[in-house]
Protein backbone atom coordinates (compact mmCIF):
# COMPACT_ATOMS: atom_id res chain seq x y z
CA UNK A 1 0.00 0.00 0.00
CA UNK A 2 2.93 2.30 0.71
CA UNK A 3 4.46 1.89 -2.34
CA UNK A 4 1.00 2.72 -4.39
CA UNK A 5 1.06 6.25 -2.29
CA UNK A 6 4.45 6.75 -3.15
CA UNK A 7 4.49 6.40 -7.04
CA UNK A 8 1.15 8.36 -6.64
CA UNK A 9 3.27 11.09 -4.98
CA UNK A 10 6.43 11.05 -7.57
CA UNK A 11 4.00 11.01 -10.68
CA UNK A 12 1.86 14.03 -9.06
CA UNK A 13 4.96 16.01 -8.42
CA UNK A 14 6.43 15.02 -12.07
CA UNK A 15 3.87 16.57 -13.44
CA UNK A 16 3.66 19.59 -11.08
CA UNK A 17 7.60 20.17 -12.40
CA UNK A 18 7.06 19.11 -15.81
CA UNK A 19 3.85 21.22 -16.37
CA UNK A 20 5.42 24.48 -14.37
CA UNK A 21 8.95 24.44 -16.44
CA UNK A 22 6.75 24.71 -19.60
CA UNK A 23 5.48 27.89 -19.13
CA UNK A 24 8.70 29.87 -19.68
CA UNK A 25 11.50 28.74 -22.28
CA UNK A 26 15.11 30.44 -22.66
CA UNK A 27 16.79 30.72 -25.85
CA UNK A 28 20.33 29.21 -25.57
CA UNK A 29 21.48 32.83 -24.99
CA UNK A 30 19.76 32.43 -21.72
CA UNK A 31 16.98 35.16 -23.05
CA UNK A 32 13.49 34.41 -21.76
CA UNK A 33 11.77 33.66 -25.11
CA UNK A 34 7.84 32.89 -23.81
CA UNK A 35 6.44 34.44 -21.08
CA UNK A 36 3.22 33.76 -19.54
CA UNK A 37 0.43 36.65 -19.12
CA UNK A 38 -1.25 35.92 -15.74
CA UNK A 39 -5.21 36.07 -16.98
CA UNK A 40 -7.42 36.50 -14.51
CA UNK A 41 -11.07 36.15 -14.64
CA UNK A 42 -13.49 38.92 -13.81
CA UNK A 43 -16.34 37.70 -12.22
CA UNK A 44 -18.91 39.50 -9.97
CA UNK A 45 -20.51 36.48 -7.64
CA UNK A 46 -20.09 32.88 -6.91
CA UNK A 47 -22.37 30.54 -8.62
CA UNK A 48 -22.18 27.30 -7.63
CA UNK A 49 -23.38 25.95 -10.84
CA UNK A 50 -20.05 26.90 -12.38
CA UNK A 51 -18.31 24.10 -13.68
CA UNK A 52 -14.59 24.54 -11.32
CA UNK A 53 -11.44 22.95 -13.13
CA UNK A 54 -7.99 23.58 -13.04
CA UNK A 55 -7.31 24.54 -16.35
CA UNK A 56 -7.93 28.00 -17.32
CA UNK A 57 -10.06 28.53 -20.05
CA UNK A 58 -8.06 31.32 -21.26
CA UNK A 59 -4.30 31.31 -21.32
CA UNK A 60 -2.12 34.13 -22.33
CA UNK A 61 1.91 34.21 -23.67
CA UNK A 62 4.30 36.71 -24.50
CA UNK A 63 6.75 36.05 -26.78
CA UNK A 64 9.52 37.98 -27.14
CA UNK A 65 11.38 35.94 -29.97
CA UNK A 66 8.71 36.74 -32.68
CA UNK A 67 6.83 39.59 -30.70
CA UNK A 68 3.72 38.49 -30.31
CA UNK A 69 1.01 38.00 -27.91
CA UNK A 70 -0.50 34.28 -28.00
CA UNK A 71 -4.22 33.45 -26.70
CA UNK A 72 -5.20 30.22 -26.15
CA UNK A 73 -8.60 29.49 -25.69
CA UNK A 74 -8.80 25.63 -23.71
CA UNK A 75 -12.79 26.53 -23.75
CA UNK A 76 -15.27 27.32 -26.80
CA UNK A 77 -16.62 30.98 -25.50
CA UNK A 78 -18.08 31.73 -28.70
CA UNK A 79 -17.16 34.81 -30.27
CA UNK A 80 -14.67 37.10 -28.41
CA UNK A 81 -12.79 40.38 -28.64
CA UNK A 82 -9.42 40.38 -27.81
CA UNK A 83 -7.55 43.95 -27.10
CA UNK A 84 -4.21 44.96 -25.51
CA UNK A 85 -4.24 48.43 -24.20
CA UNK A 86 -1.86 50.98 -22.75
CA UNK A 87 -1.28 53.00 -19.96
CA UNK A 88 -3.24 55.27 -20.99
CA UNK A 89 -6.42 53.13 -21.92
CA UNK A 90 -5.57 53.75 -26.01
CA UNK A 91 -5.97 50.08 -27.56
CA UNK A 92 -3.44 49.25 -29.08
CA UNK A 93 -4.06 46.23 -31.39
CA UNK A 94 -7.19 43.93 -31.26
CA UNK A 95 -8.87 40.59 -32.90
CA UNK A 96 -12.24 39.66 -32.72
CA UNK A 97 -12.68 35.95 -33.46
CA UNK A 98 -14.61 32.86 -32.86
CA UNK A 99 -12.80 30.65 -29.98
CA UNK A 100 -14.36 27.57 -31.21
CA UNK A 101 -12.87 28.07 -34.76
CA UNK A 102 -9.34 29.46 -33.39
CA UNK A 103 -8.60 27.67 -30.46
CA UNK A 104 -5.23 29.89 -30.98
CA UNK A 105 -5.03 33.68 -31.69
CA UNK A 106 -1.55 35.73 -32.45
CA UNK A 107 -1.60 39.31 -32.31
CA UNK A 108 1.50 41.53 -32.69
CA UNK A 109 2.89 42.58 -29.36
CA UNK A 110 3.16 46.60 -28.50
CA UNK A 111 7.05 47.49 -29.85
CA UNK A 112 6.98 51.03 -27.16
CA UNK A 113 8.26 50.04 -23.73
CA UNK A 114 5.40 49.85 -21.13
CA UNK A 115 3.02 48.52 -19.25
CA UNK A 116 0.11 46.60 -21.39
CA UNK A 117 -3.35 45.56 -20.49
CA UNK A 118 -4.72 42.44 -22.38
CA UNK A 119 -8.68 41.85 -22.22
CA UNK A 120 -10.38 39.12 -23.59
CA UNK A 121 -14.18 39.63 -23.59
CA UNK A 122 -17.03 37.25 -24.84
CA UNK A 123 -20.31 36.79 -24.19
CA UNK A 124 -20.20 34.41 -21.13
CA UNK A 125 -16.43 35.54 -19.99
CA UNK A 126 -14.30 38.13 -19.11
CA UNK A 127 -10.49 37.93 -18.23
CA UNK A 128 -8.01 40.32 -18.04
CA UNK A 129 -4.00 40.03 -17.86
CA UNK A 130 -1.38 42.67 -17.79
CA UNK A 131 2.03 42.51 -19.19
CA UNK A 132 5.24 44.53 -19.61
CA UNK A 133 7.43 45.24 -22.67
CA UNK A 134 11.22 46.11 -21.78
Amino acid sequence: MKTVIWKGVMLIALFVFSFGNAKALNAPDGTLTKEEIAMRDATSSVDPDVERSLIPKVEAFLLNDTREVEICFNRDLGEVAVVIVNAVGAPVNSVVCDSNMEPVVTLPAPTTAGTYTLYVTGISYQGIGTFNIN
